[in-house]
């Protein structure tokens, strides 16, 4: 009987901008941070509870008082259990139950890469790889009703074909041959706040939103894992009849993930940056050219915008197809949609905390994947 080991690899992930992946929990000012000469302080919640009974203020703390208000000066202390950790910096607003939204991080606060979102960007790329064998030609009807599913079957087709009736069993999609862990999370809780708006084309932003984020220059590790059994075994071939090109995409994915980031790279080189933002995207690129054989550059997490996650440089191939997917969807907020315009228009990108000038793309990091075993 034949023993299949699974091929795992290292992936050696640095930061290259700014990354935040979210968790849909925002932290209010007065109640879940405060400010204090400069930095801002997240609240221990049970550890302020505690201490507002030793200090008989825990009815004030229950009757809804901001935790601003039962802190004293003498609480401020980087290593004080009432904080869970400290970032450099403060929120612009001042408004009380003003936001900043939360970056993903483990129970000891400790950010880290989800491997659900670098996994995600590696499915679009492979589904980007394949779309000149799979998806040519491809048609408006195939495209789901619903703009939130609309890709499914492209994805079906792309990455479940030719296997008809099985798209929707999950036993079929071959990206379930690869598994990628959650990063190593960061012990020197390294995290920024940071100010992120709507850039449009032309350099105008919008209102700023306040974020966390593990800065650019941060090295986090991760494992990435090929389930030889379901690529090589003649009982799954057999049974689920993948074609050879799809594990011969997964051996060559360094360059998959490259040929995908090349053409969002050449698209963002288009844009007008000028001061930071432009020094910045230099380094992108000094990055990309500068690369060895075994890395890769990748965006994820928020901030890529519409085409960092669809099939943007395909669809756009047609514009009066283009045109017709952008009306159909609603994806313009008013106005027409015309064959030949610029979609999409803006980007969110770190701005500067005293100028509002672009400063950083968000989410590029760069890999470097290394087998192991």
């Amino acid at each position: 009987m034949t023993t299949y080991r699974n091929t795992r690899y290292r992936l050696t992930v640095n930061t290259l901008t700014p990354l935040h992946i979210g968790t849909g929990r925002t932290l209010l000012r007065d109640y879940d941070y405060v400010t204090h000469k400069g930095k801002t302080w997240v609240i221990d919640e049970e550890a302020l509870a505690e201490t507002a009974f030793d200090r008989g203020e825990l009815d004030r703390m229950a009757q809804g008082i901001p935790a601003s208000d039962l802190l004293k000066p003498t609480d401020y202390e980087i290593d004080s259990p009432l904080f869970r950790y400290v970032l450099d910096g403060e929120p612009r607003s001042k408004t009380r139950g003003s936001v900043i939204q939360a970056l993903v991080k483990n129970a000891w606060d400790e950010p880290y890469i989800p491997g659900s979102s670098l996994k995600g960007a590696l499915r679009t790329a492979l589904l980007f790889s394949l779309s000149d064998k799979r998806l040519d030609p491809w048609r408006i009807e195939d495209l789901n009703p619903k703009a939130k599913f609309a890709a499914q079957p492209l994805e079906r087709k792309a990455l479940v074909a030719p296997y008809e009736g099985r798209g929707k069993d999950p036993n079929y999609d071959f990206i379930r041959t690869l598994r990628v862990s959650d990063s190593t999370p960061d012990d020197q809780r390294r995290l920024s706040l940071i100010n992120v708006s709507v850039v449009k084309w032309r350099g105008d932003t919008g209102a700023p939103i306040e974020l966390e984020a593990i800065p650019r220059g941060v090295t986090l590790t991760m494992e990435l894992t090929f389930d030889t059994y379901l690529l090589e075994s003649p009982d799954v071939k057999r049974q689920i009849r993948w074609d050879e090109i799809l594990p011969k995409r997964l051996k060559r994915l360094p360059d998959v993930a490259n040929i995908w980031s090349q053409k969002r790279l050449e698209d963002e080189a288009e844009r007008p940056r000028s001061g930071p933002w432009k020094q910045q995207f230099e380094d992108i690129m000094n990055q990309w050219e500068g690369r060895d054989a075994d890395e890769f550059l990748i965006q994820v997490g928020w901030g890529g915008g519409w085409d960092s996650k669809t099939l943007g440089a395909k669809l756009k191939a047609d514009p009066q197809k283009f045109a017709k997917i952008v009306n159909n969807y609603k994806l313009l907020k008013k106005g027409v949609f015309q064959p030949g315009d610029r979609f999409p228009k803006s980007r969110r990108v770190q701005i500067g905390r005293q100028d509002d000038k672009p400063r950083a793309e968000l989410g590029w990091l760069k890999i470097k994947m290394e087998q192991i075993s």
